[in-house]
């Protein structure tokens, strides 16, 4: 008998449906499968276009709690995985500025474990590519909602420790200060 992720992910593939349109992401902890929503370019461009609202509205943004004021970003952040696929893209874009790429960071902090850190990673190629840069690429480490950071929440994963170990090889990043934290206590997860 077929697992039923396999199942899905072969009846998206006869669908036509690409990895763009179904994220399967898998962790050592947990699998996420984000197949109920398409990414289509009018979805896209709504969420883009309430990201830039919401950009629009917050003028210096000190702190991430300052966005819970506004309802469109309270139904992203309540329902992320309904925006996971565009926020995905929305990261690595070049036509957001860093406040803009803070608000789509913020709003995922909810993801589970696994889908953040995948969500992580995806920034990260985005920082090798130059989509990102170290500015941007910093928040989905470093911000913190609650007690912890999302980041480090699953730090002790096998696949945060081979993304930890990657980031420590980039000079730029092992001689970030704001990184430095992140590094120690990745390291105390192991």
């Amino acid at each position: 008998m077929m697992h039923p992720v396999v199942a899905r992910v072969v009846f998206l593939s006869a669908l036509g449906i690409t990895a763009t349109g179904a994220f399967l992401v898998w962790s050592s902890r947990q699998e996420c499968v984000y197949s109920n929503r398409i990414d289509s370019e009018y979805g896209y461009a709504n969420y883009l276009a309430t990201i830039e609202s919401l950009r629009e509205r917050v003028v210096a943004l000190a702190k991430p709690d300052e966005l819970y004021v506004f309802p469109e970003f309270r139904t992203i952040y309540q329902h992320p995985a309904d925006y996971y696929a565009y926020a995905m893209r929305a990261v690595r874009s070049t036509k957001l500025d860093l406040l803009e790429k803070k608000i789509v960071i913020y709003s995922m902090t909810r993801l589970p474990g696994g889908c953040y850190l995948s969500f992580v990673q995806n920034g990260y190629a985005g920082y090798r590519e130059r989509a990102l840069t170290l500015e941007e690429f910093t928040p989905m480490l470093t911000h913190a909602f609650g007690k912890r950071e999302a980041f480090l929440d699953v730090a002790h994963y096998r696949e945060a420790q081979d993304l930890i170990a990657l980031m420590r090889q980039d000079s730029t990043l092992r001689a970030s200060y704001s990184l430095e934290y992140v590094f120690q206590v990745a390291e105390e997860e192991k």
